[in-house]
C-alpha cells in the first residue's frame, strides 16, 4: 500500500511485563519517552564459526544490540561500518556492541573473513531473535537498535524498515547507563 508521504523513523515501545512493571515504575528514568524499560528477550545464536553465543553470556554491562538484514544490504553494510568506526568510543564508556544478522553462518564466515570487526556478530537466518525482539513484520525482517543495561532491561529502542544511523545520539544515551 502507498504510504502517502508518511514514511519516517518510528520508535516502537513494548509495555513492561507484569514481572518488571514495578521496576519500570520505580526504577531510574527511561532514556527515551514513552519507552518504559522491559526485560530483554534471551537468545542463543551461532557466530561465524558456528559456535553458539548466548545473550546472557555476552551481556556484561550496557550493551547496544543491532539487528540488521545482512551484509547483502548496502544500507546495513554502511550501518555496521559506522559502528566499527565508533566502536572504541562506545567501549570507552563501557558499552558493548553486539550485532544480529539475518545472514547464514556460512555467509557471515565469508564476509567476516574479509573484514576486521571488533564486536560479535551472530546469525539469525530463521528470524527467531528478530521476532522475539519485534524486528519482524511477519513477512520480512526489520532493522532494530536496542540499548540494554547491565540488569537486562531494554532502556532505548528504534525499530524501522531502514537502519538506524544516529549513533552520536546513542553514545549520549549509553553514557547515561555507565
Amino acid at each position: 500500500p502507498e504510504d502517502q508521504g508518511m514514511m519516517e523513523l518510528v520508535e516502537i515501545s513494548k509495555p513492561p511485563s507484569a514481572e518488571n512493571s514495578h521496576a519500570a515504575a520505580g526504577g531510574s528514568k527511561a532514556l527515551e519517552q514513552p519507552l518504559r524499560s522491559y526485560e530483554a528477550p534471551l537468545w542463543a545464536l551461532p557466530d561465524a564459526k558456528g559456535q553458539v553465543q548466548r545473550l546472557t553470556e555476552l551481556l556484561k554491562g550496557p550493551t547496544l544490540l543491532v539487528f540488521f538484514e545482512g551484509f547483502s544490504c548496502l544500507r546495513c553494510n554502511e550501518q555496521i561500518q559506522a559502528l566499527i568506526r565508533l566502536h572504541d568510543q562506545f567501549q570507552q564508556q563501557g558499552t558493548r556492541i553486539i550485532a544480529i544478522s539475518s545472514d547464514t553462518v556460512e555467509s557471515l564466515r565469508d564476509t567476516l573473513g574479509e573484514m576486521d570487526c571488533p564486536f560479535p556478530i551472530v546469525a539469525d537466518p530463521d528470524y527467531r531473535a528478530f521476532r522475539q525482539w519485534g524486528c519482524h513484520t511477519g513477512q520480512e525482517p526489520l532493522h532494530g537498535v536496542f540499548l540494554v543495561d547491565a540488569r537486562r532491561s531494554v532502556r532505548w529502542q528504534a525499530v524501522s524498515s531502514t537502519p538506524y544511523t544516529n549513533f552520536t545520539r546513542l553514545l549520549r544515551e549509553s553514557a547515561q547507563l555507565s
